[in-house]
């Protein structure tokens, strides 16, 4: 199993791509409000060529409180080659989102 760390921008963050040497299987998404503010995020998962919209949001103004955390209980996704999982949030800087994965 791999992980990735990212802190989630107030732009457009790439949190796991597919390859076209790699498939990767999200088994988990942990997301982390370590600042002493309170954040807004918009997670999408973004098939090959598409730009982030309303059309691929998984969660849209999600409200993070300050030392809150969030994960997706159940919900896997396969990602093919140009697959994305991304996010951002309203101020940038105060959520990380740990992802876990399987490349298949």
């Amino acid at each position: 199993m791999a992980i990735k760390n990212e802190i989630i921008t107030s732009s457009l963050i790439n949190v796991i791509s597919g390859t076209s040497s790699t498939s990767p299987v999200s088994v988990g998404i942990y997301l982390c409000n370590f600042s002493p503010s309170d954040e807004i995020l918009n997670i999408y998962v973004r098939a090959t060529g598409e730009a982030a919209s309303n059309k691929n949001t998984i969660l849209s103004n999600l409200l993070m409180l300050s030392g809150d955390t969030f994960h997706f209980p159940s919900e896997k996704f396969i990602l093919s080659s140009g697959d994305i999982i991304s996010a951002s949030g309203r101020t940038g800087g105060r959520v990380s989102i740990t992802s876990t994965f399987l490349n298949i």
